[in-house]
């Protein structure tokens, strides 16, 4: 092949390794005996990750007296779980030393609790370790990274991260953990990414959900799709208690709950900045949708509790909010965070769109009206719907509170170009909602 059009860079595209054309080739020894032993099938595959697997996880005296510390006096079995997979995901540094067969041959489990530090597969390796020796489960899962990768009709090994399942006892119930499955051979499973500090045991990191992870065995292995959590595990809800002046000053504050990833991207985007630099965070959200703003405080709740909601509470000043004509002021109920998207605009895209994960984000903004002023027009409310997502909008008069209440829903992440004209529509009726304005009379 030549003259191969270059892969171009659209925003929120798939992976260029999903959207780009490769030739992947197979090759087995002439040698009839040794063609035999494998098929190049995800079972071959899975069984000789077991090969390499299973010798490493052997219990050690130190790993049984570690998980006896960290077990002391807890006698549920779901925090038993939570206790070890935190020291694993929180208390070995992530370091990859990968020599030879390294790349695929995690440490042994004891050689990694005593060096305290480890890449993904050391760390999956000795949780499996610390989890058999208070009698639980778990089987090495091997994945890409990178969503749509990798294809369950074509086992290869662009397998470039590991994880763990952890098998679940009668004991424990449905409801413990988020993205817990029924496989229909291994039983209740939890998927955990050892390596992600910020993910909580049971909540599935975006960029593993919806992917093929191969579930490594000791008889073999078993491509398998992990879960897409649902909307309502992934929140944001954002409330506000803002007066407006006659003059269209806009002061007041806000408050926003975080659960699931929306908690994880803020908690990550605030724990990697030193701490004097955390409000320049604040600063870049509100500079997205206003000007002329002053932070007059700001706290984070919950920071470093990451089994919690975070939450986030800040006030602000903004300096001619509402603008003047005369004897009207005219401002934006929609105050802060924007849902509009521009990534239909301009050329035609060649890629589908891929969103991080599926969310449900709602903002609730009462707005106190300068006295003397009464509300001479509102925009109207937006109902927008597609195949991947819903919005809908309203703006309500309540004494002298002008209330502007939306849902916006993701529901599923992948569009394909075929669908792009239907998502194109429902971006845009969400970009028209949030800039229409409401107006403001003076009564006398």
């Amino acid at each position: 092949m030549t003259d191969v059009p270059a892969v171009e860079v659209e925003p929120e595209m798939p992976p260029w390794e999903v959207v780009a054309a490769r030739m992947d080739v197979k090759y087995f020894p002439r040698d009839l005996a040794m063609r035999a032993k494998t098929s190049g099938s995800w079972n071959d595959i899975g069984a000789w990750a077991s090969g390499l697997t299973t010798p490493r996880r052997a219990i050690t005296p130190e790993i049984t007296a570690k998980v006896a510390e960290l077990t002391d006096g807890i006698q549920d079995p779901v925090e038993k779980i939570k206790a070890l997979a935190a020291f694993a995901q929180r208390q070995i540094r992530y370091a990859a030393i990968e020599i030879g067969i390294g790349g695929f041959q995690p440490h042994p489990a004891g050689e990694v609790l005593a060096h305290k530090y480890g890449d993904c597969k050391d760390k999956a390796t000795l949780l499996a370790a610390m989890l058999q020796a208070i009698g639980v489960d778990s089987y090495n899962v091997l994945i890409n990274v990178r969503r749509g990768v990798i294809s369950p009709d074509f086992p290869e090994l662009r397998l470039n991260h590991e994880i763990l399942a952890i098998r679940l006892s009668d004991k424990i119930a449905d409801t413990a953990f988020l993205d817990m499955v029924n496989h229909p051979k291994l039983g209740r499973l939890v998927f955990f990414d050892p390596t992600n500090e910020y993910v909580p045991l049971g909540s599935l990191p975006s960029y593993l959900q919806n992917n093929y992870g191969l579930v490594v065995t000791p008889g073999g292995g078993e491509i398998y799709r992990l879960p897409l959590l649902p909307a309502s595990t992934n929140r944001l809800l954002r409330t506000a208690k803002l007066e407006l002046s006659s003059g269209g000053k806009l002061t007041g504050e806000v408050h926003e709950l975080r659960s699931g990833d929306l908690a994880v991207q803020s908690r990550e985007a605030y724990l990697e900045e030193a701490p004097a630099k955390r409000a320049a965070i604040l600063d870049r959200f509100l500079g997205t949708s206003l000007s002329n703003f002053t932070v007059t405080g700001a706290s984070v709740g919950n920071l470093e509790k990451y089994d919690e909601n975070l939450t986030l509470d800040y006030k602000f000043a903004v300096e001619g909010y509402a603008k003047t004509a005369g004897n009207l002021l005219v401002l934006r109920p929609r105050v802060v965070g924007a849902k509009g998207s521009n990534l239909l605009s301009g050329k035609p895209r060649k890629y589908p769109i891929e969103f991080r994960e599926a969310s449900r984000q709602d903002d609730d903004f009462e707005i106190t009206l300068p006295a003397g002023y009464v509300v001479d027009e509102l925009p109207q409310a937006v109902k927008a719907e597609c195949a991947y997502g819903s919005y809908k909008s309203e703006v309500k008069v309540d004494g002298n509170k002008l209330r502007y209440k939306r849902t916006y829903e993701i529901n599923d992440l992948i569009v394909p170009t075929q669908k792009l004209n239907e998502v194109r529509d429902f971006f845009h009726q969400i970009a028209v909602d949030e800039g229409s304005s409401a107006i403001l009379r003076r009564a006398n």
